[in-house]
């Protein structure tokens, strides 16, 4: 464990455990753009073959927030349940 307080110049470069966390808000960011991203291009593309314009696009795009929404929540999880496995060893 590394000691509390105020970190050094160039010190969080080489801290581990700021790194991981860094790396799970960056997953976290771009799952969730991905999906819902995803989502609403599927959303227009049925929309421009079937003609019904908002339709899919709306359906599409809470699909894709509550996929993304769903997904982050088991990346965070996932992510909660290995930290406290590396504590107890």
């Amino acid at each position: 464990m590394r000691k509390k307080g105020r970190m050094k110049k160039r010190e969080w470069h080489s801290d581990p455990e700021i790194s991981r966390y860094l790396t799970l808000i960056g997953q976290t960011g771009l799952y969730m753009a991905g999906c819902i991203v995803i989502s609403v291009l599927i959303g227009i593309w049925l929309d421009y073959k079937t003609g019904l314009s908002p339709l899919f696009l709306a359906t599409f795009c809470l699909v894709g927030i509550f996929s993304g929404f769903w997904g982050v929540y088991k990346l965070i999880t996932k992510f909660y349940k290995t930290e406290k496995h590396q504590e107890r060893k």
